[in-house]
């Protein structure tokens, strides 16, 4: 792509220019006569050639910063509208009770605008003791368990037991709340891939996508970062294969809801103890956004309505998308058979002329559809609007990409489970 080559060719004149800088730095100066005079121009003119390479660099910096700013693609600005009982919110927060968390729970809750509910997720300990409403914001009390088995987001009331937290203890007890595997494929990956120890897995998560990233992607996201952080941030989105195939794996055989974790930090360490608040809440929330669809209208009462977020997560009633690349408010996507609806999350049962049914909003109006059955690609079409054939029982869910200067995953949603005469586990159809 042209901002991709742009790049390249930036930093091939950056090391171009600092080479030819170090070189005639290098150059011994030509003999000259010993008096102070001279040995007084000598001197100032070599403080001028040490000052040329970092001016050299620095002015190339900025160049490149500049440049790379203007000719990135625009993230697009058309608003959605959600729909009844749609709710959008951000998963998998920290604040400063955690032991690597850089920001308050005030901070968190002035960036998350926009939002309808935040899941705090401090690690091994309650940072916010029970959900709460800030506002017009839900604050969905939770906690990010370390397991012997990997990371766990509880989200739900009751406390967590010790021997969740104990490293040498025995299995996680399914007695509790919902629990999502956090980065199960990322650094501190997730083993136990048995019934019953999750109800849902992260499919993405902010944190282990930005490690798998090569030098070019994070040469050209910190040359966005200063004049454009989301943007900077989205080139380092990459479709997370890994995940979604272990998902797929899993929802052959039962039912497991995906989800997509920012997992905020507010905070990236740095050497000498020393810590830069990167990337920031207000980044960080706009990178990943779940919409779940509430059974019934919520009450205002906060414990209610966070019993209604989590059960519609762990129902599969939601879809993540990356709404910084476009507002993904209003999308609907459900399977139509017979004289039957199903929605995501749901069971229905397959008959001749099945299809899927998918709307976007008018951010997705030129976005490449792809009908996932199986964990493979069965159907590609164009937004806004689209309708799919079902060849078949199986396992259904679809991805939609943008163009931003490269093709980027915009949303991904959970299955349909599409079934012959039986009806098997999950919620039917409607």
């Amino acid at each position: 792509s042209t901002p991709n080559r742009m790049m390249r060719c930036a930093i091939m004149v950056c090391i171009l220019v600092v080479a030819w800088c170090g070189f005639h730095l290098e150059r011994p100066p030509a003999p000259l006569p010993l008096c102070r005079t001279n040995v007084i121009f000598r001197s100032v003119k070599a403080r001028r050639r040490i000052l040329l390479v970092p001016a050299c660099g620095a002015a190339l910096v900025v160049v490149v910063v500049v440049a790379t700013a203007l000719l990135h693609p625009p993230l697009r600005r058309q608003p959605g509208v959600a729909a009844p009982l749609e709710w959008v919110g951000a998963l998998h927060t920290h604040t400063d009770a955690s032991h690597d968390g850089g920001g308050t729970l005030e901070q968190l809750v002035g960036a998350a605008t926009g939002l309808d509910f935040v899941l705090v997720s401090d690690h091994n300990v309650r940072g916010l003791p029970g959900s709460r409403y800030h506002g017009a914001l839900l604050l969905v009390a939770g906690e990010e368990v370390s397991s012997p088995h990997g990371h766990l987001v509880v989200v739900g009331e009751r406390a967590v037991p010790a021997s969740a937290r104990d490293p040498d203890a025995g299995p996680v007890e399914p007695a509790l709340g919902l629990r999502i595997a956090a980065h199960p494929m990322g650094r501190r990956r997730w083993t136990a891939w048995e019934e019953g120890y999750f109800d849902a897995m992260e499919i993405w998560n902010a944190d282990s996508e930005r490690r798998g990233d090569g030098a070019l992607e994070w040469i050209h996201a910190l040359a966005l970062v200063p004049l454009r952080p989301v943007a900077g941030l989205y080139r380092l989105l990459d479709h997370p294969v890994r995940n979604l195939m272990a998902w797929d794996l899993l929802t052959r055989t039962r039912h497991v809801a995906g989800v997509c974790g920012v997992d905020a930090h507010n905070s990236l360490p740095l050497p000498l103890g020393l810590d830069l608040h990167f990337p920031a809440y207000r980044h960080s929330l706009a990178l990943a956004r779940q919409h779940v669809f509430l059974a019934s209208p919520p009450t205002g009462e906060a414990a209610a309505d966070a019993a209604l977020v989590a059960e519609a997560l762990r129902r599969g009633r939601s879809f993540c998308a990356f709404s910084g690349l476009g507002d993904a408010r209003g999308a609907a996507f459900s399977v139509r058979s017979g004289e039957n609806t199903a929605a995501l999350g749901e069971t229905i049962a397959w008959s001749p002329g099945a299809a899927l049914v998918v709307t976007l909003p008018p951010a997705g109006a030129e976005a490449t559809l792809r009908l996932i059955r199986d964990g493979r690609v069965v159907a590609e079409g164009r937004g806004p609007s689209w309708r799919a054939a079902l060849p078949g029982p199986g396992v259904y869910r679809v991805e939609a990409f943008l163009e931003q200067g490269r093709t980027v995953p915009w949303i991904l949603t959970n299955p349909v489970w599409v079934v012959g005469d039986a009806m098997p586990g999950g919620e039917a159809g409607r």
